[in-house]
């Protein structure tokens, strides 16, 4: 058994930009499947992913990829323009989660306005990462990631649409085949 496990599911972007992380580090680690009750339980922030390493726990996953990226030497969100592009990206994937867990609770745009607000803050932060460079040369940085994972999740979740933004489907298609990615997708719905 590894010093490193990490707990989630298979279906949150947010562990599977962690799973992505781990698995390029070549840290080895194990991954335990967390489900609602059980993160609601074992973490303090109520949610996934959550990590241990020895006798350090980390509850978001900025710190544990800020902590993977440290224990390989290399940097996290070094530069201030990855760490804006890394925020809206995250801002982008915590609303759209936000908007899905409402609405599987049966609240939409008609029962609080709050979430219309937050549907024209999604598409407002894919017209912003849309006109950013997202090119990459050898491997994606960690913003390039986050938004990666977020676009999956929502072709998955069947939440928004992003092919009106060029960019960002330039960006998927050349994310789509490589390995780390394709072996951390999501099972089947």
């Amino acid at each position: 058994m590894s010093n490193l496990t990490l707990y989630g599911s298979f279906t949150s972007p947010f562990v599977r930009h962690c799973r992505i992380a781990l698995l390029a580090s070549d840290l080895p680690f194990d991954f335990k499947e967390t489900n609602y009750d059980q993160s609601y339980a074992q973490s303090p922030t109520k949610r996934v992913p959550y990590l241990r390493d020895g006798d350090l726990s980390f509850y978001d996953s900025s710190a544990i990829l800020h902590h993977v990226r440290q224990k390989t030497g290399r940097p996290f969100l070094p530069t201030p323009a990855e760490t804006e592009l890394y925020a809206t990206a995250n801002t982008l994937l915590d609303t759209a989660v936000n908007i899905f867990l409402l609405e599987r609770e049966g609240i939409d745009e008609r029962q609080a306005p709050y979430v219309q607000r937050q549907k024209d803050r999604v598409h407002s932060c894919l017209k912003a990462l849309d006109a950013v460079d997202l090119s990459f040369e050898d491997e994606p940085s960690d913003p390039i990631w986050r938004i990666a994972c977020a676009l999956a999740w929502a072709e998955y979740r069947k939440r928004f649409s992003f092919s009106e933004f060029g960019n960002l489907s330039l960006l998927m298609d050349r994310i789509a085949p490589i390995s780390v990615f394709k072996q951390t997708a999501p099972p089947p719905a």
